[in-house]
């Protein structure tokens, strides 16, 4: 496997005529959305006492499992990084342990621990986006 240590930045590739969908950081962002919507139906269902129907369950587990690996596909491509079977299995089932290790893999010398640290960040960042939701759904009943 090669060191990878000058890997090129998004405004550095040429442009090939790839247009994603949704950047990097658009996926990320509409994680965030769905951990405050899907906290939001949650708690509110719970307060109702109706339940949280597992369609929604089932949907929002998707959801964020697709964006998980989304965000990881659109990195590795703009990144160069090669395709790897069980990282990507990795990244949709052990997310926790999988980010980390392909942040650290990934990134250039000098810039390791600070993906570690944006990806410890942005965990609270959920946290605080499924608290907010938590809170509105409280309000609103």
């Amino acid at each position: 496997m090669s060191d990878h240590t000058e890997q090129p930045i998004a405004q550095d590739l040429p442009d090939d005529g790839y247009d994603p969908v949704m950047t990097p950081r658009g996926a990320m962002v509409a994680l965030l959305v769905l951990m405050f919507v899907s906290t939001l139906v949650d708690v509110g269902a719970g307060l109702s006492r109706r339940g949280e129907p597992v369609l929604w369950s089932l949907l929002t587990g998707l959801l964020s499992s697709f964006l998980g690996f989304y965000w990881f596909r659109l990195d590795r491509e703009l990144r160069g990084w090669p395709r790897s079977r069980w990282l990507s299995v990795a990244i949709v089932t052990v997310t926790p342990l999988a980010v980390p290790y392909y942040l650290a893999r990934s990134r250039p010398k000098g810039r390791k621990l600070r993906g570690v640290a944006g990806f410890v960040g942005y965990v609270v960042l959920m946290l605080v986006a499924s608290m907010a939701g938590a809170i509105l759904a409280q309000l609103l009943s």
